[in-house]
C-alpha cells in the first residue's frame, strides 16, 4: 500500500542519515555527503522541512569537519538564498563556518541569531518546564559565543567584557566587570582587588 511504501522510504531516509554519521566517524566525507544527499532528496520530495534542515546542518558540519571550505561556502549561500527560517542548529553551524573562515563579525551575528531563535521558541511556551528544555541549547550557544569573543580579544579589547556579559546571561546572573591593571596587582593586594 501507499502508506507502507512511504513508511519504508522514511525509514530508508533515516538510515541514510545514520550511515552519514558512521561515515563521518570513519573519516569518509565523500560517502557521508553522498548519503546525506540521498536523504535530502527524499525529504524534499516529501516536503519535510524539519528533516531537510537537519540534513543540511549535518552536511555543513561534515564539510567543516573535513575542511571542505569552498563546498561549505556554497552550501551556506544556497541555504541563505532559499530564505528559509533558519534553525538554531543551522545558525550555530553557520557561525562555526564563519569562525573557521575568519569572519568574526558574521560568526558573532549568526550565534546571536541562534540565541534569538532559541528565545523565540522558548517564549512560545507558557509552561516553565517546556521553556527549561531549551536552556541546554541556549547555554551551548552562549559557550560558543564566549569562546569566539575570547579569541577575538586579540583584535578587540571590548570582546572580553562582552564574553563575561554573555556568560552571566547564560547563567541568569548579572556580571560586573572591574578592570585591574596587572601592573598594580601584587600578592599583598590581590584579594582586595578581585573581591566583589
Amino acid at each position: 500500500s501507499y502508506y507502507q511504501q512511504n513508511g519504508q522510504q522514511a525509514a530508508l531516509a533515516k538510515a541514510y542519515v545514520n550511515w552519514a554519521d558512521s561515515y563521518t566517524e570513519k573519516g569518509n566525507a565523500d560517502s557521508s555527503l553522498w548519503v546525506l544527499k540521498k536523504a535530502y532528496t527524499y525529504y524534499t520530495n516529501q516536503n519535510s522541512l524539519i528533516e531537510k534542515r537537519k540534513v543540511l546542518v549535518k552536511a555543513l558540519e561534515c564539510l567543516l569537519l573535513f575542511n571542505k571550505i569552498d563546498s561549505a561556502k556554497k552550501l551556506v549561500k544556497i541555504v541563505d538564498d532559499a530564505h528559509v527560517y533558519p534553525s538554531m542548529e543551522y545558525l550555530l553551524a553557520k557561525g562555526k563556518f564563519y569562525q573557521k573562515t575568519g569572519q568574526v563579525n558574521e560568526a558573532k551575528k549568526s550565534l546571536q541569531e541562534a540565541l534569538a531563535t532559541i528565545e523565540d521558541t522558548r517564549s512560545g511556551f507558557s509552561v516553565p518546564a517546556m521553556r527549561a528544555n531549551y536552556l541546554g541549547d541556549k547555554i551551548f550557544v552562549y559557550e560558543e559565543l564566549i569562546e569566539l569573543l575570547i579569541k577575538e580579544n586579540k583584535v578587540n579589547e571590548s570582546s572580553i567584557n562582552e564574553a563575561f556579559i554573555h556568560a552571566g546571561a547564560a547563567n541568569q546572573c548579572k556580571v560586573n566587570v572591574r578592570r585591574v591593571h596587572s601592573e598594580y596587582l601584587t600578592a599583598e593586594n590581590a584579594a582586595e582587588n578581585i573581591s566583589g
